[in-house]
């Protein structure tokens, strides 16, 4: 009958952005920056992982955005 779904939820690293909710710390707790103070773990910058809890929603979207270009150029 019905295949099995799976809900919403996922628990691979945490960070997840959810429709309507405030953004998760991108965080994977393997912290160590590299010669531009980016972390090699989740990709933000210090200042970054210093103002995430007074980012609002809206800046740590873009905080997202910036960590996905990172890693695009990391990895090429």
């Amino acid at each position: 009958m019905g295949g099995n779904r799976r809900g919403g939820s996922r628990s691979s690293g945490g960070s997840r952005i959810i429709k309507n909710k405030t953004p998760n710390s991108p965080c994977i707790d393997n912290c160590c920056l590299d010669e531009q103070d980016v972390c090699t773990g989740c990709y933000r910058t210090i200042n970054e992982i210093c103002q995430w809890r007074s980012m609002s929603d809206a800046e740590k979207i873009d905080v997202y955005q910036r960590i996905a270009k990172r890693k695009l150029y990391q990895v090429n």
